[in-house]
């Protein structure tokens, strides 16, 4: 997995076949409880590269994320899926266990 700093880090990463990309904030608990989720699914999915973003303003602006975490799926660089966090919630683990397995 790796981490994402820039837009044009990013850029290098999002073209590739699939690719599952984290928006989170370390300083938001919903992102401390869903990181671990995401850091594991990485290690069992070989198939998609995985990539962690954290607090990026211009990336969130760019994929449109209002609220961490959330997961966007990308298939040659478009998104394909994606996983809103609800406001004073998070993410889902279910949801995104489903969004992973479909792959």
């Amino acid at each position: 997995m790796k981490e994402i700093q820039s837009e044009a880090e990013f850029d290098r990463f999002k073209n590739a076949d699939k690719v599952l990309v984290l928006f989170y904030a370390s300083w938001c608990p919903f992102s401390q409880m869903f990181l671990p989720v995401f850091e594991e699914c990485s290690r069992k999915n070989s198939k998609s590269e995985f990539v962690k973003i954290d607090d990026n303003e211009k990336l969130c602006d760019k994929y449109s994320v209002e609220f961490y975490p959330t997961v966007l799926y990308l298939e040659k660089g478009a998104v394909a899926k994606r996983i809103d966090a609800k406001p004073g919630v998070g993410l889902n683990k279910k949801k995104f266990e489903e969004l992973t397995h479909s792959l």
